[in-house]
């Protein structure tokens, strides 16, 4: 009967063969060369200048809005001149100046009317209308 050898799980090293090459360094990532982008001086300065610019953003937000008062003004009544009637030739004729002068004679009776005349009051009319 013959011999046999245990199979071993891994291969017995060997001297390296004459004649191959290196292996070439493997190439990093996307996410190793963003990270290591990241830890420079000028990223690293920008992301604390953005984030104190964030952090303030936030706060502005949060305050409540100040009330600004706004102060109002009297009115005051200035005196508006009033203005000089030129009188045309239409205005100038018989009709015209009677309607002027009945105007203003209007004007005197309506300023010395007076409201308080018993006569001047509506008649009271009682109805039985039951409520």
């Amino acid at each position: 009967m013959e011999e046999t050898k245990p199979l071993s799980p891994m291969p017995t090293p060997s001297a390296p063969q004459v004649g191959t090459a290196p292996l070439p360094p493997l190439k990093p990532s996307k996410l190793e060369e963003f990270w290591d982008l990241l830890h420079t001086p000028w990223a690293i300065a920008a992301i604390v200048i953005v984030s104190i610019i964030f952090l303030i953003g936030i706060r502005q937000a949060m305050q409540k809005p100040q009330v600004v008062v706004v102060p109002t003004s009297a009115p005051t009544a200035s005196p508006t001149p009033t203005p000089i009637r030129q009188l045309s030739a239409i205005a100038t004729t018989s009709a015209f100046l009677n309607l002027d002068t009945a105007v203003s004679s209007l004007s005197t009776s309506v300023k010395s009317y007076n409201t308080n005349d018993p006569s001047l009051s509506p008649p009271v009319i009682d109805l039985p209308l039951g409520f």
